[in-house]
């Protein structure tokens, strides 16, 4: 009798899963984040997971680090976002028509 794997799909609240990981040993908790990083090096675009920094040598990246501006802190970046109230495209071409 051959058996046939099945995919069953659970869903659980973010919280709750947090709440079940802080249970586990850390052996596991470290197996957990060893997979965690192998799916997260698959599925994240090739900018986030270029570990040659080849994209940085770029000509798009090489501008992007000319333009960037050290002082500005990511928090300070996530609140000026949280004040939009449209789309991100639409309040940046509703700021160049004010000016």
């Amino acid at each position: 009798m051959s058996q046939q794997k099945e995919q069953v799909t659970v869903q659980i609240p973010l919280e709750a899963l947090l709440n079940i990981l802080d249970q586990l040993p850390e052996d596991a908790l470290k197996a957990v984040k060893q997979r965690l990083d192998e799916r997260l090096q698959t599925s994240l675009p090739s900018v986030v997971n270029d570990p040659t920094g080849e994209f940085w040598r770029s000509e798009l990246g090489l501008h992007i680090l000319r333009e960037a501006d050290e002082s500005v802190s990511t928090e300070e970046v996530r609140c000026i976002l949280g004040r939009l109230s449209s789309s991100l495209a639409q309040d940046i071409l509703k700021g160049r028509e004010e000016s």
